[in-house]
């Protein structure tokens, strides 16, 4: 399902044991598995978005927090890192930017929890002058924000994975984040079937040479 790379698989019966992998999903929370409603039919019909944070560590371009975007219809997600909450509404805008310039599309729906981040009254106003609908969920039921919940734990249990088999400092952790997101918007999910998000998104493999 992509290009620029050639996999070569142990043979069949051997064991491979990743120390590493284990190691980064040591923190999993179990998420409860919810029936999820119809998709989104076009692109950024609907859009999850999800707030994480305040990180342990700073990152090396003093950034404290995490904010992801996944399309509802093709789960390609896009990260943005922020220093404080409250510049949530900069990076959404900078999303929205993105999606109505590249993809000439129009967000319709941002599904999220009900963090202060995205309560704010100049935020609700922005999105209403939009035509933006705001679907929120409880506060702190993440699994009713499934979709950019999960999105998130996966990253930084990626994140963990990476800084601990490449033995790089913590405060890499938002470039981590970064190469994380770039790999699941170009491997496969059982979210869109038979292909990856970047085929679901732009109609074309991606191309992998040089990962």
């Amino acid at each position: 399902m992509v290009i620029g790379i050639r996999l070569e698989y142990t043979p069949t019966g051997t064991p491979f044991f990743c120390e590493s992998c284990i190691y980064g999903k040591a923190t999993r929370k179990s998420v409860p598995k919810l029936c999820q409603g119809e998709r989104a039919t076009v692109f950024s019909g609907e859009v999850h978005s999800d707030l994480w944070g305040k990180s342990p560590v700073e990152s090396k371009g003093g950034k404290n927090y995490m904010d992801t975007y996944i399309d509802d219809k093709t789960c390609l997600t896009h990260v943005y890192f922020l220093r404080t909450k409250d510049e949530q509404p900069i990076a959404y805008k900078g999303y929205e930017a993105w999606v109505e310039n590249h993809m000439g599309a129009r967000i319709k729906i941002l599904n999220s929890d009900r963090g202060g981040e995205y309560l704010g009254g100049d935020f609700i106003a922005y999105l209403k002058s939009r035509g933006t609908l705001q679907k929120l969920s409880v506060h702190d039921t993440h699994p009713e924000s499934g979709v950019a919940e999960r999105q998130n734990r996966t990253i930084v249990e990626q994140v963990h994975t990476l800084l601990h088999v490449s033995g790089l400092p913590k405060n890499l952790w938002a470039e981590a984040a970064r190469h994380v997101v770039w790999l699941l918007n170009r491997t496969t999910t059982k979210a869109v079937e038979g292909m990856t998000p970047y085929k679901a998104a732009f109609g074309k493999k991606p191309n992998l040479k040089g990962l």
